[in-house]
């Protein structure tokens, strides 16, 4: 199957705690992919085709690799399929790091609700973890489903 992150949120709550979530996780992920493209991490659009064109938004976060270092789309929209489940593929290039980092901020802004895992090994998410530690002045964990 490849190398795979998977991720779930299953709050069943208010939709006003799930905005209040995902503000939250949207803050992060600005901290998180502009100190990974100071860091010298090309990033693209969902098809890895137009440099710097990643998105945070109100209504997704959504970026992948640049060029032949793109590989999946990673997603998190604030509502819609997130809430049934989504994975992404990244053959471990660069953007790797990105997106393993998002993880662990999905995982810190959603706390319980937010179901982590992957194919990888916890040291694989070394690089993320620190990522997300920089990026944000938070202490990171890997998630338990690593």
């Amino acid at each position: 199957m490849g190398y795979t992150h998977y991720y779930t949120i299953s709050e069943m709550g208010l939709a006003i705690s799930r905005d209040i979530n995902y503000k939250k996780f949207t803050i992060m992920a600005e901290s998180i992919i502009t100190h990974a493209e100071e860091s010298g991490i090309a990033l693209a659009d969902g098809l890895g085709e137009t440099l710097g064109a990643w998105e945070v938004s109100n209504e997704t976060v959504r970026l992948n690799g640049y060029g032949a270092d793109s590989h999946e789309t990673f997603g998190v929209p604030r509502v819609a399929s997130v809430y049934g489940g989504n994975f992404c593929k990244t053959a471990r290039k660069p953007y790797d790091a990105v997106v393993t980092a998002l993880l662990i901020a999905l995982q810190d802004a959603y706390g319980d609700s937010a179901n982590v895992e992957s194919d990888g090994y916890p040291e694989e998410w070394a690089k993320g973890l620190e990522l997300f530690e920089s990026a944000t002045g938070l202490a990171g964990a890997v998630p338990p489903g690593v």
